[in-house]
C-alpha cells in the first residue's frame, strides 16, 4: 500500500510505502523538500600543481563532467557526507588527499548540505531526493563507457543509507563502504528503508558508534562484513561529556555551520582513511560470533577449510569471498596511528592441579631489537583465569613498531590475590611452561615457542616479577594442522597441545550481544 508518492522532474518519483513506518522504530516519515532547496552538487576533487585540493562542480551531463577533469578509465569513488555535514567537510578533503596520494582515480564528494540541516526525521527523507540525484549522475557515468565494477560508494552515517538507495536502484555496483551507518529510524527497519548486502556486489561496514541510547550507530548486520570496532564500544580516546539527541536536535543548539559531535561516530572515517594511508599497519577483523569470544582467544585462526575470509580488511581496495553477514572485530589504539598490531598468547602452565586468576603484563624483542609492549584489549576487565592443560589463549595488542623475527618476551605475572591484598599466599606465583606467540594477521606467518630462561629448579613467574623466555622454535603456519591438536617439541619430551586455532563462524543475522538492545 502506498501512502504517498512524489515526483521530481526528471530525476524521478519516491514513494512511501508501510515498510516505511513502524510504530517504534520508524514512526514518523516527512515528504522531502524540493529539490531546488536541497541544492545536491556534485564536486570532482583534484589537485594542483602545489597539491592543493580542488573541487569542480559538475552536473549530470558529460560535457559538465569531462569539462570538470574527469578522467575516464580510472575508478570512481563517491564520497557522501552524514546529516549536519556538507561535501567540502574535514574527513572528506582528508579522503581526498589519501586517495590522490596513492591513486589514479576520480573522487567525487556529495554535497547535500542544505538539505542535511535539522530536523533529522526531514533530513533523512531529502536523503532520498539526494540519491535520486546520485543515480542520475551515475547513469551518465556509465553511458560514458565507466564500468559498474569501477564504481564504489563510501558513505559516513545518513550516507551510508544514501550508498545503499542508490545501490537498491543500480544494481551490480562494485562496492559500498558504510562508515557508521545511523541506526535511528534504520536500524531493525525492512531492507528498502536502509542499506543492505545487496546494494553491491561487496558491502562493507565499520561500527564504531552503538553504546548507549544517543549513540548515532547501529548494531545491526548491513553488509558482507560487519567490522565492530572496539566491540561498537566509546572508542578508545573519545571523552564527550555531553551526547545530543538526534532525534530532537535543533539548528540552534549548534554554533553556526558546527556539524553534529560524536566521535565515536566520526571514528569511523578516521579509521577507514588511515587504512589507506598507513601500509605499515594493516587493521585486521577476526571473524568470531562475539566480541567476548575474541578478547579469550577462541578465534584467532586465518586459515579455512573453504575459500572463505577469516581474517580480513577494510578499505579503499578490500574486497572478500564472503557470504552475507559475518562479523569481525579489532580495536584500536586510543590516537593516530590507530592501528594496532594483533597477537594470540598461549600460555601452557606447568602444572596439572591449580587454575590461577589474574593477568599477565608483556614486551616482546625482535631481531632488531625493537620493542613493543603488550596490552590487554580490554582494560578493565584483563583478569584472566590460567587453567591447567589448557593452552589459555588470549589476544594481545602492540601499537608500532612492527616487529619481524621475535627473539625475546618478558612477561610479569599478577595474580588476582595480591590485587586482593593476599600478598603471602604461595599461589601468587604462577608456573608457565611455555609460551606460543601468532600474529593475527592475513597472508603467510609463523609462530614463535618460547621457554623460560635463568629459571633454576623452578619455571614459577613470581608475583609482580618479570621473567625472560626465549623464542625456541618457529613453527610456520603451514604446518599448523587444522585439527583439534598439533605436536610441538620441548627439551624434555614431544607434548600435544590443544589447538588454539580452532575457526569458529557466525552464520546468524543478528548480532549476539552482550548488552540489551537499546531503543531508538
Amino acid at each position: 500500500m502506498i501512502l504517498y508518492s512524489e515526483c521530481f522532474e526528471d530525476i524521478g518519483c519516491i514513494e512511501v510505502t508501510k515498510e516505511w513506518y513502524h510504530p517504534k522504530f520508524r514512526p514518523v516519515n516527512y515528504k522531502p523538500l524540493a529539490r531546488h532547496v536541497i541544492k545536491t552538487e556534485f564536486l570532482l576533487i583534484g589537485s594542483d600543481d602545489s597539491d592543493t585540493l580542488v573541487f569542480e562542480k559538475a552536473s549530470a551531463r558529460e560535457s559538465s563532467i569531462n569539462n570538470a577533469g574527469f578522467q575516464k578509465g580510472e575508478d570512481v569513488i563517491i564520497a557522501i557526507h552524514d546529516f549536519t555535514s556538507n561535501g567540502y567537510s574535514g574527513w572528506i578533503k582528508h579522503l581526498g588527499s589519501a586517495v590522490l596520494a596513492k591513486y589514479p582515480m576520480n573522487l567525487i564528494s556529495v554535497d547535500w548540505e542544505a538539505g542535511a540541516e535539522p530536523p533529522f526525521d526531514q533530513a533523512i527523507a531529502n536523503a532520498r531526493v539526494v540519491a535520486l540525484e546520485i543515480i542520475v549522475f551515475i547513469n551518465v557515468l556509465l553511458s560514458m563507457g565507466t564500468p559498474k565494477d569501477d564504481i564504489q560508494l563510501v558513505g559516513h552515517g545518513v550516507g551510508a543509507h544514501i550508498a545503499g538507495y542508490v545501490g537498491q536502484e543500480i544494481v551490480g555496483l562494485k562496492k559500498i563502504s558504510g562508515l557508521d551507518p545511523t541506526g535511528p529510524r534504520f536500524q531493525y527497519m525492512p531492507e528498502v528503508v536502509r542499506l543492505h548486502p545487496e546494494c553491491a556486489r561487496y558491502v562493507e561496514i565499520l561500527h564504531t558508534d552503538y553504546f548507549q541510547d544517543l549513540s548515532q550507530g547501529t548494531e545491526e548486520y548491513l553488509g558482507h562484513a560487519d567490522f565492530f570496532i572496539n566491540n561498537a564500544n566509546k572508542q578508545p580516546g573519545c571523552h564527550e561529556v555531553k551526547h545530543h539527541s538526534i532525534l530532537k536536535l535543533g539548528r540552534q543548539e549548534l554554533l553556526p555551520g558546527q556539524i553534529l559531535p560524536g566521535c565515536s561516530h566520526k571514528r569511523a572515517f578516521k579509521y577507514f582513511i588511515e587504512s589507506i594511508e598507513n601500509r605499515d599497519c594493516i587493521f585486521v577483523g577476526v571473524q568470531c560470533p562475539s566480541y567476548k569470544e575474541f578478547v579469550k582467544g577462541q578465534c584467532t585462526n586465518c586459515m579455512s577449510d573453504t575459500d572463505e575470509d577469516i581474517c580480513i580488511t577494510f578499505g579503499l581496495s578490500s574486497k572478500h569471498n564472503i557470504t552475507f553477514n559475518q562479523s569481525y572485530y579489532l580495536d584500536t589504539a586510543s590516537e593516530s596511528p590507530f592501528c594496532l598490531f594483533t597477537y594470540a598468547i598461549s600460555i601452557e602452565l606447568d602444572t596439572d592441579k591449580h587454575t590461577y586468576e589474574g593477568y599477565f603484563e608483556m614486551f616482546l624483542t625482535d631481531e632488531d631489537n625493537h620493542v613493543a609492549n603488550l596490552s590487554f584489549p580490554d582494560q578493565e576487565n584483563r583478569i584472566r583465569s590460567f587453567k591447567p592443560k589448557s593452552d589459555n589463549t588470549f589476544i594481545y595488542y602492540a601499537s608500532h613498531p612492527k616487529l619481524e623475527r621475535l627473539k625475546e618476551a618478558r612477561l610479569k605475572w599478577n595474580s588476582k590475590r595480591s590485587l586482593m591484598g593476599k600478598l603471602k599466599m604461595k599461589k601468587n606465583d604462577i608456573p608457565v611452561k611455555k609460551v606460543i606467540i601468532e600474529p593475527v594477521t592475513r597472508g603467510p606467518i609463523s609462530s614463535t615457542l618460547f621457554k623460560p630462561v635463568d629459571c633454576g629448579d623452578t619455571n614459577e613467574i613470581p608475583n609482580g616479577v618479570y621473567r625472560t623466555f626465549k623464542a625456541y622454535e618457529v613453527i610456520p603456519k603451514h604446518k599448523l594442522p587444522k585439527v583439534e591438536s598439533t605436536t610441538t617439541l620441548t627439551t624434555e619430551t614431544t607434548t600435544t597441545v590443544k589447538k588454539k586455532w580452532k575457526i569458529k563462524k557466525s552464520g546468524t543475522k543478528t548480532k549476539k550481544k552482550e548488552k540489551k538492545k537499546k531503543e531508538v
